[in-house]
C-alpha cells in the first residue's frame, strides 16, 4: 500500500513540476497533499485554487477559489474551473487545463513561438462524436506519449448541446508523425464505443487540413504533448486559434 501511495505521489509531483515549468510567470506555486489527495495551485496574482482527486486519481468537482480580487471574478473563475474538471479525465490534463485557465485570468500572454529549425506540420481533424470520452482520451494520451516527434495534440471541444470536437496536431518530420497518429486513431479497435456500447474503430473522423506551415504563419503555444481545450462557444474557439497563431484554420475550415 505504501509503495502504491509513493508511486501516486511521484506521478502527481511530476505533473505539478511540468505545470510550474510551463507557466513560470503565472503559476507561483503548486503542491500535492497526499493524505487528503488535495491539489493546490497559486497564481502570481494571488489567486489560490484547490480541488481533490478520488481514489482513482480522477478529479472531484469541489473547486475552492480564494484570495481573488473580487467576488464576481471568483464566481466566474470557479465556473470555468469546474467545467474543466467535469470534462477532463486525468491528473495531467486537469492540471494543465486548470493552469491555462489561471494563466488567462492573470491577464498575461502565455504563448511563445515553438523554436525549431525544422518545418512545422499542422493537422486539423474533425470528430463526429466521442461516445465514451474517457476511453477515447485514454487511447489518444497513450498514442501521443509514444510519439516524441509530435509537438502537441490538442483535443478541442465546444460544449454545446451536442459537443463539437476537433483534434489539432502539430509536429515536424514532414508530417509523418501526424500520419502515424491518424493511422492509429483509425485502426485501433475499441478507441470508442458504438450505439450499443460495443468497442469500435473510428470511422467518422474527417481530415479538414494537413500540411506544412507557410512562412506567413508562426505557431505559438505554451502547451506540449497531449492537452485538452474546452470552450463555451465559437467566439472563444476563434480566440484560441488566434492565440496559437492558426487563425487561418478557423477561418477556412471551422467558421
Amino acid at each position: 500500500m505504501a509503495s502504491q501511495c509513493d508511486d501516486v505521489t511521484e506521478a502527481v509531483d511530476d505533473q505539478i513540476a511540468l505545470v510550474k515549468s510551463a507557466f513560470p510567470g503565472e503559476i507561483a506555486d503548486a503542491r500535492w497533499t497526499a493524505p487528503t489527495r488535495r491539489i493546490t495551485i497559486m497564481t502570481s496574482r494571488g489567486t489560490e485554487v484547490s480541488f481533490h482527486l478520488d481514489e482513482h486519481l480522477a478529479p472531484i468537482n469541489d473547486v475552492i477559489v480564494t484570495k481573488h480580487k473580487s467576488g464576481d471574478d471568483v464566481i466566474k473563475l470557479k465556473e470555468k474551473l469546474s467545467r474543466v474538471l467535469m470534462t477532463s479525465s486525468s491528473v495531467m490534463v486537469d492540471l494543465f487545463e486548470v493552469a491555462r485557465v489561471l494563466a488567462d485570468d492573470c491577464d498575461v500572454t502565455i504563448a511563445a513561438p515553438i523554436e525549431t529549425s525544422s518545418p512545422r506540420w499542422v493537422a486539423l481533424w474533425r470528430l463526429e462524436h466521442m461516445r465514451d470520452r474517457r476511453r477515447y482520451l485514454k487511447h489518444l494520451r497513450k498514442f501521443v506519449s509514444r510519439q516524441l516527434e509530435l509537438d502537441t495534440c490538442d483535443v478541442i471541444s465546444v460544449m454545446t448541446s451536442s459537443p463539437l470536437v476537433w483534434l489539432l496536431v502539430c509536429g515536424g518530420d514532414e508530417g509523418k508523425s501526424c500520419d502515424k497518429l491518424l493511422m492509429r486513431i483509425r485502426t485501433t479497435k475499441g478507441i470508442d464505443v458504438d450505439s450499443k456500447g460495443r468497442g469500435c474503430k473510428e470511422k467518422m473522423l474527417s481530415v479538414l487540413y494537413q500540411g506544412e506551415l507557410s512562412s506567413d504563419h508562426q505557431l505559438t503555444t505554451s502547451s506540449r504533448g497531449f492537452v485538452e481545450s474546452t470552450f463555451d462557444d465559437m467566439s472563444e474557439l476563434e480566440a484560441h486559434f488566434s492565440r496559437v497563431g492558426l487563425k487561418f484554420l478557423f477561418d477556412d475550415f471551422i467558421k
